[in-house]
């Protein structure tokens, strides 16, 4: 469709001492005129060298949405803020599954390269969502890892995530295909460089990504 897309992950601390994973994506369809927007950041307190999540933000710029899961002493919190229409709830899960062992969307994606899956092998996949947790089954054949929805998504998103796949390599994510936020094809990302983040460029990351 002429369209050009990127992706930048990024891995650092911010102020507070958290690890920040950040995630940028634009793309360009000139067929359709559009430009599309996407950042989303998890953030994970560090207690004793284990990671505890705090909290997951993401914003489409193209569409002016900003979406926020957030860990406070209540339990977990949502705010959703669509236009200048903010909405904010508590989220309680009627699941079995305690939030330690629920992943954001893009750590859930990441834990992949912490905690690689052996090929042959599959692994349950919690996600949470606005009202339920979702689950997924990820399976690795061949250093590609796929995925088959289990609960928790309607009949759109689980054909969207079942087009979706990784290919993972002892150096991190070598490439994805990602169904098109417009549901029209697939997004083709494959790795182009991989350097060390300076000081500077996260500080500019956590301003630009918090104004």
């Amino acid at each position: 469709m002429g369209a050009t897309a990127q992706a930048h992950i990024s891995f650092f601390e911010d102020e507070r001492g958290r690890q920040c994973f950040h995630l940028s994506s634009t793309a360009q369809i000139k067929l359709l005129n559009l430009e599309y927007h996407f950042e989303c950041m998890s953030r994970w307190e560090n207690e004793n060298g284990e990671l505890i999540f705090d909290s997951y933000e993401e914003k489409d710029f193209s569409k002016n949405i900003r979406k926020k899961w957030e860990i406070n002493s209540e339990g977990l919190n949502y705010i959703e803020d669509k236009k200048g229409l903010i909405l904010e709830r508590e989220v309680v899960y009627f699941a079995d599954d305690i939030i330690e062992n629920i992943y954001d969307p893009l750590s859930a994606v990441l834990q992949f390269t912490l905690q690689p899956l052996i090929d042959g092998h599959k692994r349950e996949v919690c996600v949470f969502g606005k009202q339920r947790v979702i689950k997924v089954i990820a399976t690795k054949q061949n250093d590609t890892i796929e995925f088959q929805p289990v609960d928790g998504m309607n009949s759109l998103w689980s054909k969207l995530v079942s087009n979706l796949s990784l290919k993972i390599s002892n150096d991190g994510i070598e490439e994805a295909k990602v169904p098109s936020p417009l549901a029209m094809g697939n997004l083709t990302l494959k790795k182009k460089e991989r350097y060390t983040l300076v000081d500077e460029k996260s500080q500019e990351i956590l301003k630009k990504f918090n104004s």
